[in-house]
């Protein structure tokens, strides 16, 4: 961005928007130094904000539409602007109607704008009106919200299980789906910025719009009554957003506006992806590559789920790049005290980092599930010791960025469960914390780390207490894989390292020292009545879960990730 391009915006940004002065970076010349000190004397101030991004990144995305009809590009966003007021009015979205008089208040929209990218270059500017939902009103302007979404765990349950059936995998993009849903509420819209109404008139909402409250409710409703009444699909009751054929020869997969479909051969898919093109508006089409976030490599014989460019993201953007690399995420044996007296460093930005943190360990990094989880209690307490463990966590994954979770076909698909807890492992509290590991065949689909919320009397209680999770993490996990076409007759394996817990299990009489704990313990007695699960000891050393309540040291730990095969196949763990 030139000087003259930058002063143009600054006019229109500082005096409303800045209090304080920016000084670009090392990349900032001179006179642009020279305009912060114009434009804001007598501050001397060093600020990384909106201006210094719009100087030194000019692909930075406007805010509001003020801003972007006031920078250099702007007929690229009046373009964009356009494009999506023509695509409400071709979707009959709204009309022009004369202000009823018992209308006391209007829904407020804004733009959300978003340069779109494609091989590290501009690929097109995209404009989004969307409403202020914040503003409405329940019960005057909506009821019911809620919209399910695909669970993380069923996604990896939907890949894994394809590719054991033999399955193509096919993904689509709705386009403007929320657009495509009728609004059953009467409600009226303020005219959007760039758009004109006669005097006297509002918009009155035929269908709804991106930022209503209810808008994906009714999108939901939308698709799942099309491909139940009209395609006679099953719904499954242990997740609502997968969906079967009746025979099972066709599997479909939805998260809001993205599917991905799983079929037996290309022609079944491309049969029902034309009857939804004839009900539907659809985008994108083709193999799956990328899916919520996730790298997707998908060779036909398996499927690798990895996150490496959203790890270097994050690590770039919280300014680990050239921090050394660790083979472990947390130190062994670490253990962190909230101290009164300790030092915080607020400007260490911990949720966010921690937030980043979660999203790659929901996803596809089970590696830094307890590190993440343990840290998660500090973010109100960022201590110097705190920061250090969540740097490490970073510095972890910088050398581990290919790491991911490798989908592959079995032969028989069998559930085998491993839980472990650590108990009184929190020395602030002094409440243990349970894990849980879930593997169909050799690949892990789901796991569990998380404190206990009452305070285990003995390494028994806290057993049990983590048997109790993984009890019902089976009861759900059996449900799905039997409505999608899995045999489970034969009892699911429940592994545990806990010798007095099992025979508990076994020998249910409960006397002074157990009765506290019944309800926990009544679960898993009688899922073993009905067979449904088997309880097995497996030794402390080889169980999966026990990296998921506490820092292992490095040889053990590493041995663990070999066992689920996280490494990517053109690398390879390092030698301990």
């Amino acid at each position: 961005m030139s000087v003259d391009d930058f002063e143009h915006v600054a006019k229109e940004l500082i005096g409303s928007r800045i209090s304080s002065c920016t000084v670009p970076k090392e990349e900032g010349t001179a006179e642009l130094r020279a305009l912060f000190a114009d434009y804001l004397p007598g501050s001397s101030s060093v600020q990384y904000t909106l201006i210094e991004e719009l100087a030194l990144n000019p692909e930075k995305d406007p805010s509001s539409y003020k801003e972007a009809v006031s920078r250099p590009d702007a007929e690229k966003w009046r373009e964009a602007i356009s494009t999506e007021l023509d695509n409400l009015k071709r979707n009959g979205v709204f009309v022009e109607v004369r202000r009823p008089t018992n209308l006391t208040k209007l829904i407020g929209c804004r733009y959300v704008f978003k340069t779109k990218m494609k091989n590290g270059r501009v690929d097109k500017y995209k404009a989004r009106m969307v409403a202020k939902g914040y503003s409405q009103v329940r019960e005057r302007d909506y009821n019911e919200t809620f919209a399910p979404v695909a669970r993380m765990n069923s996604l990896r349950i939907f890949l894994k299980l394809s590719v054991t059936k033999g399955h193509v995998r096919r993904s689509i993009d709705f386009t403007a789906a929320f657009l495509q849903a009728v609004l059953p509420e009467d409600l009226y819209l303020e005219t959007p910025e760039g758009m004109t109404c006669r005097e006297g008139h509002v918009l009155k909402l035929l269908k709804s719009v991106y930022g209503l409250k209810q808008a994906g409710r009714y999108w939901y409703v939308l698709l799942k009554s099309f491909l139940t009444e009209e395609e006679k699909y099953t719904c499954c009751a242990s997740d609502h957003c997968i969906f079967t054929s009746p025979d099972l020869s066709v599997l479909i997969l939805i998260y809001v506006d993205d599917v991905i479909i799983s079929g037996a051969s290309d022609k079944l898919i491309d049969d029902l992806i034309r009857r939804l093109r004839a009900k539907f508006e659809i985008g994108e089409e083709g193999p799956v590559d990328y899916f919520l976030g996730m790298s997707v490599n998908d060779t036909g014989k398996e499927v690798r789920l990895s996150q490496s460019h959203y790890v270097q993201k994050i690590i770039d953007r919280c300014g680990y790049s050239d921090l050394s690399e660790v083979d472990t995420p947390m130190a062994e044996g670490l253990s962190i005290t909230k101290d009164p007296d300790d030092e915080l460093f607020e400007d260490f930005d911990i949720r966010s980092k921690i937030g980043s943190l979660m999203f790659a360990m929901v996803c596809t990094r089970p590696d830094i599930c307890y590190a993440v989880s343990y840290l998660a209690r500090f973010t109100t307490h960022p201590s110097r010791a705190v920061c250090n463990a969540v740097s490490r966590v970073f510095r972890y994954l910088k050398g581990t960025m290919h790491y991911g979770i490798t989908l592959g076909p079995e032969a028989k698909p069998e559930l085998t469960v491993y839980c472990d807890s650590d108990f009184a492992g929190d020395t602030t509290d002094y409440k243990s914390t349970s894990g849980v590991m879930v593997l169909i065949g050799s690949t892990i689909t789901n796991w569990y780390c998380s404190k206990q919320t009452i305070t285990a009397q003995s390494s028994t209680d806290a057993e049990i207490i983590a048997m109790n999770f993984a009890t019902k993490e089976i009861i759900w996990m059996r449900g799905l894989l039997t409505e999608l076409g899995i045999d489970m007759s034969l009892p699911t394996k429940l592994l545990c390292d806990n010798q007095s817990a099992i025979k508990l299990a076994h020998n249910p009489v409960f006397h002074k020292r157990t009765k506290h704990i019944m309800l926990k313990f009544a679960l898993l007695v009688e899922q073993m009545k009905l067979d449904n699960l088997i309880l097995e000891f497996v030794k402390s050393a080889e169980n999966l879960a026990d990296m998921f309540t506490k820092a292992q040291k490095s040889s053990h730990f590493l041995s663990n990730l070999r066992r689920l095969e996280m490494e990517s196949k053109s690398k390879s763990l390092p030698k301990k």
